[in-house]
C-alpha cells in the first residue's frame, strides 16, 4: 500500500464508522420510541355523575357557611391525566350579591370562587371546571362550600333562606390512563372489581363452547361471588363460548387443554387460579380459573371464593380444600339474624351512628329481612334505643324521629338541660349496669307490613335553635346525637309463612332460594344446547341473589330438563328461552296462566302463544319475557320458579330489569312480564304458601283461600246445631208433658 493510498482509507474508514453510528443511533431512538408508544396504555375517558356516586338527592348546603363533601372512590389503577367538573346547581332568590358565594375545592384546597346573583336566582346554573389532575386520588373529595348572606345588618345565621343546591346532574369528566398492574392473586378482587365505585359491574365471562353441568356450576360459584360483592349496585353478566373480548377485563373458566384460540396455556394437572393479560388489551387482565376436567374447574372456582386471600402470586395450585357443611335456614350474612336479639353494631349495613349541628344529615341503619316474616297478632318488632345527644336549656321542642322506609314510626322528646326529671333520669341511666353507658334509652316497634328486603331505619336528632335577640346570634353547632351500636332489635318471635308464587321476593331478596344463602337447596335447570343469553341470564342470577345474603352459591345444582322428576326437597329455578315444553317436559302443563287480574288481554294473548307456540310460518309476538312460578309438584312447599323468552336473546329484558334498582319496585304479583320498556304485573293470584303458622292460624288461612267451603262448613254447623236444639227442646217438652200427667 503506498503511501498516498492512506488517507483515501481513512476517510472510507470514517464514513463507515458515521455510517455505522448513524445506523445504530437511528435504530435505537425508533427502538425507544416504539416502547415508549407501547409502555404508554391508551387514554380512557371516565365520566361520573352525582347519582353514580350514590347521591340520590340533591347536595344541600344550608346557612351562612354551608359545606358538602362528594368522595370520588376513583379506581386505584387509573391514574388521572386530566378533570372537568360540570357543576349545575341554583341558589336561593334572597342570597346578596357580592357578600355570598360559593367555593369549590379538593380536598380542601381551593379551586375557584363562584359569585351569586340575584338576577339568577332560583334558575340551574351550568359552569365548567378545571380540576388540578394531579391533585385527585382515590380517597379525593370535592368541597362544596356556601358562603350566604341575605341582609346587610343583622341576620339569623339558619335562616331557611340560605341555601344553595348542587344538582344530581352535576358531572365529572376524567381522562385517565391505566396504571401498570401486577399479574397478582394478591389484589383480588380487583381489578375485576373497584370496591370504591357505586356503579353497576359488568365482567364478562368466556366459557367452553358446550359446558357441561359441573362447569356452569363453577361459573355460577365465581358469579355468585362478584354479586355479592357488588351488594346493591347490581352485577351484569354477558358470556362467550372459548372467545375473548375484544377488551376489558374477564373471567375465563376452562377444562382440559388449551380451549381458547388466542390464549396460551399450558397444560395442569390440578386446579388452578392464574391471572394473565389480555392478549389483545394490555390494560387488561383475565382471570382464568381452570383444572383438567370440570369438577376440578369447579374445586378451583371454589377455592377462589373460599380462599381468596390466601392466593398469591400469579398462579395458585389447589391442593387442599375444605369447603364448609352446607349453611343454616335463614343465616344469611346480610340478613338481620333470626335467633335471637341483634345489636345494630353487628349488622352489616349501618353509616355514621353519630351526628352533629342543629341540621344533621340522617342516621341510617340498612336491615334486610327474610321476605317471608310474619306478624299475625300485629306485635312488630321490638327495638329497645340506646342514644346520647348534646342537651339544649330550655329547649322543650327538641326530639329524636324514627322513621323505616320513609314512614315514622316514633317520636321521642329529648329532654332539656334544666329538666331535673329528664337529670335525674340520665343519672340514673348512667349508673345503671344495664344502660351499656348509655345516657338514654327507649324502646319502640317497627311495623312489619312496613317492612321491605331491603328496609332503612333512619333517625334524625331535630333540636330547637334558640334565639339570642337581634344580633345576638352565634353560628355554632356544638351539638351533637349519637345512636348507640348496642341497640338492638329481635325478629326471633316472629314466624316465618308467605303466599307463594311472588315475584316481588324473587326480585328484591332472591326468595325462597336465599332461604338457603349457599343455595344448598337450590337447583338450577337448563337445556344442554343453552345459548349465551340463557347462560348470561343464570350467572347475573347467581350474582343477583347472592347480593342479597352476602354469600357465594357455594352448592347450586345445575341439571338439565330430563332430571326434574328426581329434584326432590329442591326450589328450582327454570331459565328457558323458545319452546318451553322442550325445558319443563311434563311439568308444561303446570304453568300458570294469567287470571282476571290481568286487566290486560294482549298480554294475556301474548302469554298464551307463548304457552302455545303458533304453527311455524306465522308471525312471531313482540319479544318479551315472563317471569313466574308455581309448587314444585315432587317436593310440597318447594316453589318453581320459571324465567321464559318467547324468542331466544331477549331473555335479557328480564336478568336487567332485575338488577335495576328502578325497575325492582314494578316486579310484583304471581306472573310478570317484561318487554323492552316496560314490566307488565299478568296476575295476582297465590296458589300455595311456603312455613308453619301453627293449626289455628293455619286453618283460618286456608277457609279464606277458600270461601265457599267456609260457608258450607257455617251452614252444616248451623243446621247441626239446630237439630241439636231442636232434639233437646223436644226431649225436654216431652219431659214436662210427662210430668204434668202424673200430677
Amino acid at each position: 500500500m503506498t503511501h498516498t493510498e492512506w488517507p483515501t482509507l481513512l476517510n472510507c474508514a470514517r464514513i463507515a464508522l458515521l455510517s455505522l453510528l448513524t445506523f445504530f443511533c437511528t435504530n435505537t431512538t425508533a427502538s425507544q420510541t416504539l416502547v415508549g408508544k407501547t409502555a404508554a396504555s391508551p387514554e380512557i375517558t371516565v365520566h361520573y355523575t352525582l347519582t353514580d356516586l350514590g347521591f340520590n338527592a340533591p347536595l344541600k348546603l344550608s346557612g351562612v357557611d354551608g359545606t358538602y363533601s362528594v368522595r370520588l372512590n376513583l379506581p386505584r389503577h387509573l391514574e388521572t391525566t386530566s378533570a372537568l367538573l360540570h357543576l349545575n346547581y341554583r341558589h336561593s332568590d334572597t342570597l346578596l350579591d357580592g357578600l355570598s358565594h360559593i367555593n369549590v375545592k379538593v380536598d380542601g384546597k381551593h379551586i375557584t370562587t363562584l359569585p351569586i346573583r340575584q338576577d339568577n336566582a332560583g334558575k340551574f346554573l351550568e359552569e365548567s371546571l378545571e380540576l388540578p389532575a394531579q391533585w385527585l386520588g382515590p380517597d379525593s373529595e370535592i368541597n362544596f362550600q356556601l358562603i350566604g348572606h341575605y341582609s346587610m345588618a343583622c341576620e339569623n345565621p339558619r335562616h331557611p333562606n340560605l341555601w344553595a343546591e348542587i344538582s344530581t346532574t352535576t358531572s365529572l369528566q376524567l381522562v385517565t390512563r391505566q396504571k401498570s398492574l401486577d399479574d397478582r392473586l394478591d389484589d383480588l378482587p380487583e381489578p375485576f372489581f373497584n370496591r370504591r365505585s357505586n356503579r353497576p359491574l359488568e365482567i364478562a365471562f368466556v366459557l367452553p363452547t358446550s359446558p357441561d353441568e359441573a362447569m356452569l356450576e363453577a361459573a355460577g360459584i365465581v358469579a355468585s361471588w362478584f354479586g355479592a360483592l357488588a351488594d346493591h349496585r347490581g352485577a351484569f353478566f354477558p358470556v362467550s363460548h372459548a372467545t375473548l373480548p375484544a377488551s376489558g377485563h374477564a373471567v375465563v373458566l376452562a377444562a382440559g387443554g388449551n380451549p381458547i384460540p388466542d390464549l396460551e396455556l399450558t397444560d395442569t394437572n390440578v386446579p388452578e387460579v392464574s391471572i394473565h393479560r389480555h392478549p389483545s388489551d394490555p390494560a387488561s387482565r383475565l382471570l382464568i380459573i381452570r383444572g383438567p376436567d370440570s369438577a376440578a374447574t369447579r374445586q378451583a372456582a371454589l377455592s377462589l371464593v373460599l380462599a381468596d386471600r390466601a392466593l398469591t402470586g400469579p398462579r395458585a395450585s389447589v391442593t387442599e380444600l375444605n369447603v364448609p357443611a352446607p349453611r343454616e335456614p335463614y343465616d344469611a350474612p346480610r340478613w338481620v339474624p333470626a335467633d335471637q336479639p341483634v345489636q345494630f353494631g353487628q349488622l352489616t349495613q349501618y353509616g355514621p351512628m353519630q351526628v352533629n349541628g342543629f341540621t344533621p344529615d340522617l342516621i341510617r341503619v340498612g336491615l334486610r329481612f327474610p321476605p317471608d316474616l310474619y306478624d299475625p297478632d300485629g306485635d312488630g318488632i321490638p327495638v329497645r334505643l340506646n342514644y346520647h345527644y348534646t342537651p339544649r336549656p330550655k329547649a322543650m321542642d327538641s326530639r329524636l324521629l324514627a322513621s323505616l322506609n320513609g314512614v315514622p314510626v316514633s317520636t321521642i322528646a329529648l329532654d332539656s338541660a334544666d329538666n331535673p326529671l329528664g337529670f335525674s333520669s340520665k343519672i340514673r341511666t348512667t349508673l345503671d349496669p344495664d344502660q351499656q353507658g348509655a345516657w338514654y334509652r327507649s324502646s319502640l316497634k317497627l311495623p312489619v307490613d312496613t317492612l321491605s328486603a331491603n328496609s332503612e331505619l333512619t333517625f334524625y336528632f331535630q333540636y330547637d335553635y334558640l334565639t339570642r335577640g337581634e344580633c345576638k346570634d352565634v353560628p355554632t353547632d356544638a351539638v351533637a346525637g349519637r345512636i348507640d351500636p348496642t341497640s338492638t332489635l329481635d325478629i326471633s318471635h316472629l314466624p316465618r309463612f308467605i303466599a307463594l308464587p311472588d315475584m316481588a321476593a324473587f326480585a328484591n331478596a332472591g326468595f325462597p332460594f336465599s332461604k338457603f344463602a349457599d343455595l344448598s337447596q337450590t337447583a338450577v335447570v337448563m337445556h344442554p344446547d343453552a345459548s349465551l343469553e340463557e347462560h348470561s341470564a343464570y350467572l347475573t342470577l347467581m350474582g343477583s341473589i347472592s347480593a342479597s345474603t352476602g354469600y357465594p352459591a357455594t352448592h347450586v345444582k345445575v341439571t338439565n330438563p330430563g332430571q326434574l322428576e328426581s329434584l326432590h326437597d329442591k326450589d328450582i329455578l327454570i331459565i328457558a328461552a323458545g319452546d318451553m315444553k322442550a325445558n319443563l317436559g311434563v311439568w308444561h302443563h303446570l304453568m300458570p296462566k294469567p287470571g282476571s287480574t290481568s286487566g290486560d288481554n294482549s298480554i294475556a294473548g301474548w302469554l298464551r302463544q307463548q304457552f302455545d307456540p303458533p304453527p311455524p310460518g306465522t308471525s312471531i309476538a313482540p319479544a318479551k319475557v315472563n317471569l313466574t312460578g308455581f309448587e314444585s309438584p315432587v317436593s310440597s312447599g318447594r316453589s318453581v320458579i320459571v324465567m321464559t323468552s318467547n324468542q331466544p336473546g331477549q331473555i335479557s329484558l328480564a336478568t336487567k330489569a332485575l338488577i335495576d334498582r328502578e325497575t325492582i319496585p314494578d316486579i310484583k304479583g304471581s306472573m310478570v312480564s317484561f318487554d323492552a320498556n316496560h314490566v307488565y304485573t299478568l296476575d295476582n293470584t297465590t296458589h300455595y304458601h311456603n312455613g308453619n303458622l301453627g293449626l289455628m292460624q293455619s286453618t283460618v288461612i286456608w277457609f279464606t283461600k277458600h270461601p265457599l267451603l267456609l260457608a258450607g262448613l257455617a251452614l252444616l254447623v248451623a243446621f247441626t246445631l239446630g237439630i241439636l236444639m231442636y232434639v233437646s227442646l223436644r226431649a225436654r217438652a216431652e219431659l214436662r208433658l210427662k210430668e204434668q200427667k202424673r200430677h
